[in-house]
């Protein structure tokens, strides 16, 4: 199998030298197009890697929808459990967390803000007033 990829490169090192219609840069675009190929050892197959970029919006989509769930649900929660008007709930600050958001909110004339913390999918966990007693 290895040497299904030396034979590539070797077509694509070829095609830079000639003067075919194709230029080099079309052989390696199918090249990057082809299927996995098989490592040198023959068992698995190795994938192209993603780039940073495409990694990183990836995640920042699924952790924007989390958020944008955490922040809502929430919300919701509090106007529930507080029994007050949803627009005297302000979200002050959300994050991702490993397990998923935490969301933090005040109710208009509160003296500490609510903590909320949702799973993966924005789910509420757990929502409590921050406020010390004593």
């Amino acid at each position: 199998m290895a040497a299904s990829a030396a034979s590539v490169l070797l077509a694509t090192l070829a095609a830079c030298g000639s003067n075919d219609s194709t230029s080099a840069q079309d052989d390696v675009a199918h090249a990057a197009e082809s299927p996995p190929i098989a490592n040198a050892e023959g068992a698995g197959t190795v994938e192209p890697k993603k780039r940073a970029s495409e990694s990183a919006s990836a995640t920042t989509v699924a952790s924007s929808s989390v958020l944008d769930a955490a922040r809502e649900n929430c919300t919701a929660d509090l106007y529930e459990l507080a029994n007050r008007a949803e627009t005297e709930i302000t979200v002050l600050e959300s994050a991702s967390t490993p397990t998923g958001a935490a969301v933090s909110l005040m109710i208009d004339g509160a003296a500490a803000p609510w903590s909320c913390t949702t799973d993966d999918s924005g789910n509420v966990r757990d929502l409590y007033y921050s406020a010390k007693e004593g």
